[in-house]
């Protein structure tokens, strides 16, 4: 995990309120780390994506064709997040159906470093995310440096806003990832 946030330029703050546990392996689906809140039903995972240099590498040396849809490697977050929330759905909801917001810029630069965030509520299959039945998943994305895919896991959506709510203040679980 720490090889991955040095890689892509990230500094973690483990809060005090969670506790480390076990990666579970999904189909197609990985992530780097996750925690618990302690005395709570949320479970956090994170998914560390750095932008190599080799990215930008074959992007710039691909042969370049009228209708050429190969995104730069900063863009390619627009992909990978629909991709992953719909994975996470167990395919219930398509990548076109995933309705992503973006964040205020403003916020993201000054509190995490990052260029754009977007955030996303949806419903999570039962083989991805176990006991969880509801998610709210953030990406974090700072150029030419990576992506964060920050899945906030609840055991219903009733619990999401209350839960969450505890979780977004200075120092907390919100705020526990910052680019260097």
């Amino acid at each position: 995990f720490q090889t991955q946030l040095d890689i892509a330029g990230l500094i973690y703050t483990k809060p005090d309120n969670v506790t480390e546990i076990p990666v579970k392996e999904f189909n197609g689906l990985s992530y780097n780390y996750a925690v618990k809140l302690s005395g709570g039903n949320l479970e956090i995972r994170y998914a560390i994506r750095p932008i190599i240099k080799e990215l930008f590498d074959r992007y710039e040396k691909r042969e370049k064709r009228e209708g050429d849809s190969i995104l730069h490697p900063n863009k390619i977050h627009r992909v990978v997040s629909r991709w992953m929330y719909s994975k996470m759905s167990g395919g219930k909801i398509s990548q076109q159906e995933v309705s992503i917001k973006y964040l205020k810029p403003e916020i993201i630069k000054t509190n995490i470093g990052a260029d754009v965030g977007t955030i996303y509520a949806g419903s999570v299959s039962p083989e991805y995310g176990g006991q969880y039945t509801f998610g709210l998943f953030v990406m974090l994305h700072k150029d030419n440096v990576g992506d964060v895919y920050i899945q906030y896991l609840f055991e219903k959506e009733s619990e999401m806003t209350d839960v969450f709510k505890e979780i977004t203040g200075p120092g907390q679980l919100m705020y526990a990832f910052k680019f260097k």
